[in-house]
């Protein structure tokens, strides 16, 4: 999902269910995340929420999950 952020429009990927975010160049750290529902526009998540998310999903384990699922045949 493109999300426009800081006047430019970021690629972001999902998360889980209606999450959406992407990571930091730099260290591969959660950079944003956002809450896409339905028609409304994408919402960012909270300071305290990103942190949560940020634990769960660095760069690498995002990777290592998709890839995982790709090897078992699930291609969500």
């Amino acid at each position: 999902m493109m999300i426009r952020l800081d006047g430019e429009d970021v690629l972001t990927v999902r998360l889980a269910g209606n999450i959406f975010g992407t990571w930091a160049c730099e260290d591969g750290s959660l950079r944003v995340a956002y809450i896409a529902d339905g028609d409304e526009p994408p919402e960012p998540v909270s300071d305290d929420m990103l942190a949560r998310l940020a634990e769960i999903y660095t760069f690498k384990e995002y990777l290592l999950g998709h890839q995982g699922a790709l090897a078992s045949g699930d291609q969500s």
